[in-house]
């Protein structure tokens, strides 16, 4: 057949859909090629096809596209939609690390600007022109290393750690230069001092190094957040029951069981991909139908990570009275969480993060959250 009127389409079908999408509800996407003299046309792609065959979560990981509806009984989909202000959430989810990078950042690159051409006395700060020229210089420098740190959580978000290890590298080594002048130029020495210097920040901030000190923090987080949803639906959406499992938010939670001696407990259970696994000890110690519950959780994991998963968690829910909707405010408390798993939720803001993800959900929204993106990731192994 000649290629003038020949069509040339792509059917993908029978993909095996993950554990958590249900194989009833499903998709054929026929994309067509149409060709138009000597030059090809822009490719559309059609959803109206009769046969429903290729599950929504499975093919729109392999193909980079999301869904135009977001259903909760269809499993873990995440809509397609036109960036805009939720895009910025996300940045603005980070604000501490931005504002961390680019004061330590700025601070670093100045110090050794004025180390490197002789020091203080070789400026005239007495002079308020160059004062202000010089204050100047540093908001430039600090808006373009967070502007640029912005654009690494975009476009490499599991990276984002990189902006305050790399800036207080360069404040260290800045400080390092000028109170022992000469060291980084010893031979060989001088070469691997920056790389030591690095590796040491990244031991004492995030690495196990730190636990060895015994510091605790107490960690308290309050978020609230604005739903369409009634009371009832954010209720078995956010609050564990083991009778409504497949309505709760977290696709990671496989598994609820009710313990036989404590009605009051629930025995879950945590997929993070693969065959790892995380077992949490749910006690409610206060629960009040639609609007209010509360409940420890503890989770059997290694020692030294404990507090990561051991505090209390609060969920309140007060429907809108000149709107539809609720309120909704979540409040996560860990009197004993390890400072480095401290910092790095405050750096996220963690709580924050996760009332993003749900806000994606239910307003038919692109998730931007690192929460959705940690999830979407488990779900390819899950």
């Amino acid at each position: 057949m000649h290629p003038a009127r020949l069509f040339q389409s792509l059917i993908v079908r029978n993909l095996r859909a993950s554990s958590r999408v249900p194989r009833a509800r499903a998709t054929t996407v026929l994309i067509v090629f149409e060709r138009n003299g000597s030059r090809l046309t822009r490719p559309c792609a059609r959803k109206s096809c009769a046969k429903s065959t290729v599950p929504r979560a499975e093919f729109f990981h392999w193909f980079n596209v999301f869904a135009p509806q977001n259903r909760r009984n269809d499993g873990p989909e995440y809509p397609r939609q036109e960036k805009g202000i939720d895009m910025f959430r996300l940045i603005y989810r980070q604000r501490r690390r931005l504002l961390f990078g680019g004061f330590f950042g700025t601070l670093g690159m100045m110090m050794m600007a004025v180390h490197l051409n002789g020091g203080m006395a070789s400026y005239p700060f007495e002079e308020w022109i160059f004062v202000a020229a010089f204050i100047v210089v540093s908001l430039i420098v600090a808006l373009v290393i967070m502007c640029t740190a912005a654009l690494l959580i975009l476009v490499l978000p599991n990276w984002r750690l990189l902006i305050e290890l790399f800036t207080i590298n360069i404040f260290a080594y800045a400080t390092i230069r000028i109170a022992v002048p000469g060291v980084f130029d010893i031979p060989y020495l001088g070469a691997i001092l920056p790389f030591a210097l690095y590796m040491m920040l990244f031991s004492l901030i995030y690495g196990e190094f730190s636990d060895r000190f015994r510091l605790f923090v107490d960690h308290r987080e309050i978020r609230r957040f604005k739903s369409p949803r009634t009371a009832e639906a954010l209720w078995a959406e956010l609050v564990p029951d083991a009778g409504s499992l497949e309505e709760h938010w977290d696709i990671l939670l496989r598994d609820l069981e009710p313990e036989e001696d404590d009605p009051d407990s629930l025995q879950a259970k945590y997929t993070h991909g693969g065959s790892l696994f995380e077992l949490q000890t749910m006690t409610f110690l206060e629960k009040q139908e639609p609007t209010h519950a509360k409940y420890h959780h503890f989770g059997e994991v290694d020692p030294k990570n404990r507090s990561l998963v051991e505090g209390t968690y609060e969920i309140q829910i007060s429907p809108l009275a000149d709107e539809d909707g609720c309120l909704v405010t979540l409040i996560s408390h860990r009197n004993s969480m390890l400072l480095r798993t401290a910092l790095m939720n405050w750096f996220d803001d963690e709580l924050g993060d996760r009332t993003d993800h749900l806000r994606a959900q239910h307003f038919d929204r692109r998730d931007w959250s690192m929460t959705g993106r940690y999830r979407r990731k488990v779900l390819k192994f899950a």
